[in-house]
């Protein structure tokens, strides 16, 4: 599926994975990140599992730009 992201009115085709640090666990994951935390708001996380290019400009860079994904299950099934 392709991947867009809204900001301000304005529609971009991609979308920005980020590192995300688990609290507890000191382990950092690729997530994209969605809303923002604040009064009255909140911050969303969808944990990505990227391929092997992009998992090594993702830890070089602590970020990477996606078009494309699909939607998946855990291992417990969610």
């Amino acid at each position: 599926m392709k991947v867009f992201t809204v900001s301000n009115g304005a529609v971009s085709d991609s979308t920005t994975v980020e590192k995300l640090t688990l609290s507890g666990a000191g382990i950092a994951i690729p997530a994209i990140l969605i809303g923002e935390e604040g009064r009255g708001r909140a911050r969303g996380v969808m944990p990505v599992q990227l391929p092997p290019h992009l998992q090594a400009e993702w830890k070089n860079k602590n970020q990477v730009k996606v078009k494309f994904g699909e939607i998946g299950k855990t291992k417990a099934d969610n």
